[in-house]
């Protein structure tokens, strides 16, 4: 009996001993970033679109400084749809990397509402796209575009991680049933509307599609006072349009 006990005990050693040398090597796994760089543009809101569909050069005006420095003065709002957004996203990903976007993939969307101006769409939008490529298709290219009209303001930061190890999401936009102006209109039905009012429209709404995130089920709709906490979450199903609860 004492040596089966003792056998038993000795697996039950030699299991965690195992789970835990397993567990350790996943964590020690990652992708090192071997490149790096950033920048900012000043873009025309009012014209950038239809340059960009006439194929006109001088689209993005390289900025030195950070803009955060100082921040200019707030222009009007604009009334971009997220197609929009990601048209003007897809140029600026071209131009810093130097090749097209046909092997890239976007990997999470967010877009920004302020509530005063609700019914005008996003006032800013941020994107994250990646593609695999490289020698022996080892590294993984990453590009984070953020684009704020009323601050006629590009931001990007592009890195190279090597070598490729983790299993990144893609978003398909012609897969998703629901775009996000849709999510964020299903959030209003359903008490967004009630809440942002209820704080005189002193709130921002963010919508954000990110499949990478722990607590993904699809579009996440939240509401935040200015300068405040978060006041209202909606978790939104891409397909359907449900509410998630």
């Amino acid at each position: 009996m004492e040596n089966q006990f003792t056998k038993s005990n000795t697996l039950y050693v030699i299991l965690v001993a195992v789970m835990t040398i397993s567990v350790s090597c996943i964590l020690l796994e990652s992708e090192a970033t071997i490149y790096d760089g950033r920048g900012y543009f000043t873009i025309s809101p009012d014209t950038i679109i239809e340059d960009l569909l006439e194929g006109k050069e001088g689209v993005f005006i390289p900025r030195e400084s950070s803009p955060f420095v100082s921040y200019p003065e707030l222009g009007n709002p604009v009334q971009w749809s997220i197609q929009e957004y990601i048209f003007i996203a897809q140029s600026v990903n071209e131009l810093i990397w130097g090749n097209s976007l046909t092997n890239w993939e976007l990997n999470m969307v967010r877009g920004d509402w302020h509530c005063e101006y609700y019914y005008s769409g996003p006032q800013s939008a941020e994107f994250r796209l990646f593609r695999i490529g490289g020698n022996n298709e080892k590294s993984r290219y990453v590009s984070t575009i953020e684009i704020i009209p009323r601050r006629s303001l590009v931001t990007w930061h592009k890195e190279e991680h090597f070598p490729v190890i983790l299993n990144w999401k893609n978003i398909d936009m012609n897969k998703i049933d629901i775009s996000m102006e849709e999510a964020v209109e299903i959030a209003e039905k359903n008490g967004g509307y009630e809440a942002r009012t209820n704080v005189k429209n002193e709130c921002s709404i963010t919508a954000i599609l990110n499949p990478e995130s722990p607590i993904y089920h699809g579009w996440i709709v939240s509401y935040r006072k200015d300068y405040g906490e978060r006041f209202e979450l909606y978790h939104i199903n891409p397909k359907t349009g449900k509410i998630i609860k």
